[in-house]
């Protein structure tokens, strides 16, 4: 039975072959054959579908790590499924490659390709038969040369401190993973007469534990979910396969336990899956906005510090932030912010503003798992001209608020909602899209009534002052002050603190075009 599993040592095994092609052979490139005469095409098809990624690494590994000059791919099959096959493999392969792909319905036409004398007996060749060739090969891979030449090829390393950061990442070869720990033992005692001891030992991929992805959501927190919602984020995410989210978790795992420079490693499992969720499926965006997050909480500390959720309640009176309970039918969390007519704007009113943001965004990121943000901005009690006065006067706060959401934190933005009837809104939008990506700031709504909003979000599920039918925003903020509350929550805050950068571990080019934002911050006093 084909399995994630079989597949990773399979591509293991390959590595050492490749090894000791490399050690031992001089050849005018290589005929590779493929025996799927005992193979069901359509199970592997949907196999190698749904495992895309370990498929990829294999044959990246062997051309692009390995360099090796296929001169010919033979396979060797009897099934009617045949062309799909060679549909699916000519995705995976350069078009030069692609062109020497070879199908044979009988033995008899290989032939003409590989000599009759050089085959195995089990494909009607003179020399002796596979299994036989197996066991020499495998005794020529267990000599106390090679694995010595094993052992120093694990050497073959690279220097991340002392390589271009452009230059290395996962992006430049197409592939994530490592075979730094590779050893000849760990695999092939599995394919040897190797004793039980021996056979305990377990290969590199599986050094860790594997990871535990999320079954089912839960039902009784603050945050409430679609029935399918794990589902429909997964597929949106392009891993609806289970199987394809922990191996993207894992990857992202490892990838960070390697890093000297964090802080912070341990996390739980569904943390790496959220992180995923948050980067739409994507483990290089999952990596990079990591970083940013650490970053931004070391040459940003004043708004990451855990303070009691209690103390934001005064400031209640002057404004409204949360997320609210249910999602759309679309699976979008959606966070509704509001000032009060009676407020005045100050530098400290901001910056605790943003500080509580920190608080919902860790929030998120804890609990949540949802197809993106939906911003709502009741701006209706607010003069928007002493607002954009304020925004213009505060430049650097505003900047700070927008990249710790977006940057940092990596929030999904589906759309921007200003509810207000001033007619200072079309410069607001103006103000606000040099702060934003053209993408988000493409999303921007300006409603000058409810009634248009219902258009994108339900009704039911907005709180009264917005002519919904849920309960009053502040009845809202109460119930999700006390979710902030909580002994969990206020655990997981402490914890995320920790997750900053050693900047004497980190190479030289951190700084604050890590984030991209020009200058720096580090002295900045807000007060």
């Amino acid at each position: 039975m084909l399995t994630s599993d079989l597949l990773i040592r399979f591509v293991t095994y390959a590595v050492i072959t490749c090894e000791y092609a490399m050690a031992h052979d001089y050849p005018n490139g290589l005929v590779a054959i493929l025996d799927y005469r005992d193979v069901n095409l359509i199970d592997l098809l949907a196999f190698s579908t749904r495992h895309f990624t370990l498929l990829q690494q294999c044959l990246t590994i062997l051309k692009e790590g390995y360099g090796m000059r296929l001169k010919g791919l033979h396979v060797l099959t009897t099934s009617k499924a045949t062309d799909a096959l060679v549909t699916f493999a000519k995705q995976l392969l350069p078009e030069k490659l692609a062109g020497r792909l070879h199908v044979h319905r009988d033995i008899d036409t290989l032939y003409n390709f590989v000599p009759k004398e050089i085959l195995p007996s089990d494909l009607g060749g003179d020399a002796t038969s596979l299994s036989e060739l197996q066991e020499t090969f495998i005794n020529e891979l267990f000599s106390k040369e090679h694995k010595e030449w094993m052992e120093e090829g694990n050497r073959a390393t690279i220097n991340l401190s002392k390589k271009p950061k452009d230059y290395f990442s996962d992006d430049y070869i197409s592939i994530s993973g490592s075979f730094r720990t590779l050893t000849v033992d760990n695999f092939l005692c599995r394919h040897s007469t190797c004793d039980e001891s021996n056979q305990e030992n377990e290969f590199f991929y599986s050094c860790t534990m594997e990871i535990k992805v999320i079954e089912k959501l839960p039902t009784d927190g603050y945050l409430k979910f679609n029935q399918d919602q794990l589902n429909i984020v997964r597929k949106i995410c392009n891993m609806e396969d289970p199987g394809r989210m922990k191996q993207g978790a894992e990857i992202l795992r490892d990838w960070l336990q390697k890093q000297e420079y964090f802080n912070k490693k341990d996390y739980s499992d569904t943390f790496y899956e959220q992180m995923l969720v948050f980067t739409k499926g994507s483990v290089e965006r999952a990596k990079s906005r990591y970083e940013k997050h650490c970053t931004l909480k070391t040459i940003w500390p004043q708004y990451f510090i855990p303070t009691d959720v209690n103390s934001f309640r005064k400031d209640f009176q002057l404004y409204q932030s949360v997320l609210l309970p249910d999602v759309t039918e679309e699976g979008c969390r959606v966070s509704l912010s509001r000032f009060s007519d009676d407020v005045t704007l100050t530098a400290d009113l901001f910056t605790r503003f943003t500080k509580f943001i920190v608080s919902i965004c860790e929030y998120a990121i804890a609990h949540d798992y949802p197809n993106g943000f939906v911003i709502i901005l009741d701006h209706r009690s607010i003069n928007l001209l002493e607002l954009i006065a304020f925004c213009t006067r505060h430049f650097t706060l505003l900047q700070h608020c927008i990249t710790i959401i977006l940057e940092g934190y990596g929030m999904r933005v589906k759309a921007i909602h200003v509810v207000t009837p001033s007619k200072a809104a079309d410069a607001l939008v103006t103000f606000l899209k040099p702060l934003l990506t053209a993408k988000v700031a493409s999303r921007i709504h300006v409603h000058r009534d409810v009634e248009t909003l219902f258009a994108h979000v339900a009704k039911k599920m907005l709180p009264v002052e917005l002519g919904g039918e849920a309960p009053s925003l502040i009845e809202m903020q109460e119930n999700f002050l006390q979710a902030l509350c909580t002994k969990e929550h206020e655990e997981w805050m402490k914890e995320a603190q920790r997750a900053t950068i050693n900047e004497s571990k980190k190479s030289q080019d951190f700084n604050n075009d890590s984030i991209g934002m020009p200058g720096s911050f580090r002295s900045l006093n807000v007060d």
